[in-house]
């Protein structure tokens, strides 16, 4: 009798423990499309990563698009980022095509794999999705095929439907973003009353002090973007904005 309670606490333990370890703090800054480098904005590069991980850097931002061949790779988008950061015409392009295009600035292009590839040696970043199209499928493509990684995912969700699915595939930690519906402010506070996510990310111009208010009601962490202007970020964090999608400032300037 005594073995059996002794094993049932035991139990009981190891899954609080591990419920805690997948709860994951939000940190201030994210690099926004994984942070500027030689001036240049989201170019989600190799050199980008490395770059802003020095600057301070623990949560970075990822665009991710799909090829035409079904494979996720960090772009932002096949028509304004392929012209700005490949020279290239607006096209959906196959993996292949996609790594034998040269980039700006000799910088490096990545799918998701080389991502993949990076994030094991660096233990302590975190990857906030940022996938344009067919979300839940890329999210179940990361989740599929890297479930060992899944905690270190922090998927951006658009739309209210998404947060069961996300939640059905294992990911604890999830941040609703409103840059794709644009919900109303009193909708937004119901559904969060009722779901429990890891942040609120919000364009910098929502975060007026009555919507802050009723988030701050809720304990929800409030992420704004894309803030690069360090006199705006300090007028946001007088109202109780928590953090802040950059391309530009970094840790390293607080």
């Amino acid at each position: 009798m005594l073995k059996s309670l002794i094993n049932s606490w035991l139990a009981v333990l190891i899954l609080c423990s591990f419920s805690f370890a997948e709860e994951i703090k939000m940190q201030e800054f994210v690099a926004h499309g994984g942070g500027a480098i030689n001036n240049i904005a989201q170019t989600n590069s190799l050199e980008a990563l490395n770059y802003n991980y020095k600057r301070g850097f623990r949560f970075f931002e990822i665009d991710f698009e799909w090829t035409s061949d079904k494979e996720l790779v960090l772009i932002h988008d096949w028509k304004e980022c392929l012209k700005r950061l490949f020279n290239a015409e607006p096209e959906v392009c196959s993996l292949e095509k996609f790594k034998g295009l040269k980039m700006v600035s000799g910088l490096t292009q990545m799918a998701l794999k080389d991502m993949i590839k990076w994030m094991a040696s660096y233990p302590d970043i975190y990857i906030i999705t940022d996938i344009k199209s067919d979300n839940i499928k890329g999210l179940n493509k990361i989740a599929d095929e890297y479930p060992d990684l899944k905690n270190r995912f922090i998927p951006q969700i658009y739309r209210y439907e998404e947060y069961e699915k996300a939640k059905g595939m294992g990911f604890h930690n999830i941040i609703l973003t409103l840059y794709v519906m644009n919900y109303a402010d009193n909708e937004t506070v119901a559904f969060l009353e009722r779901h429990k996510v890891s942040a609120l990310t919000i364009w910098h111009y929502r975060a007026n002090q009555d919507f802050v208010d009723k988030l701050k009601k809720l304990n929800i962490f409030i992420y704004v973007h894309t803030v690069n202007d360090v006199k705006l970020k300090d007028i946001l964090k007088k109202i109780k904005v928590n953090g802040f999608y950059t391309d530009y400032i970094s840790p390293e300037d607080t």
